[in-house]
């Protein structure tokens, strides 16, 4: 388990506006202050959503395993006219075998976890 100071988080964010079949979307970022990105969503979602998947990462390479889970899901990017990190749905079920590729110390919370670090999960 990594360091307290050393934690990052990506995060996969969805909402029931998400969820509707126009769209069957999912956001990718990455964060270092649960509470505080929670508090960004309380302030911009119109309906509040819901932290579905949270990856404790490596605080120094949150960017790099941002920026690698972004272009291997390029094909399945969503942008219509405003936010850049929302992509298909269905890469929620490829995600964790994406991750354990990578060389670094990666790890799903839990959702007992996710209640500790983040304000709302599903």
């Amino acid at each position: 388990m990594l360091d307290e100071s050393k934690k990052g988080y990506l995060y996969f964010r969805e909402n029931e506006l998400t969820r509707l079949p126009q769209y069957n979307a999912v956001k990718i970022g990455i964060t270092d202050s649960p509470v505080d990105r929670e508090s960004g969503y309380i302030t911009s979602e119109i309906k509040l959503g819901e932290f579905t998947k949270v990856f404790e990462i490596p605080h120094d390479k949150q960017r790099l395993i941002e920026l690698i889970v972004h272009n291997y899901f390029k094909s399945s990017h969503i942008y219509i006219d405003a936010g850049t990190e929302y992509f298909k749905i269905s890469v929620k079920n490829e995600i964790n075998e994406l991750l354990n590729k990578l060389s670094c110390e990666i790890r799903e919370l839990s959702k007992d976890e996710k209640i500790k670090y983040f304000i709302f999960v599903s």
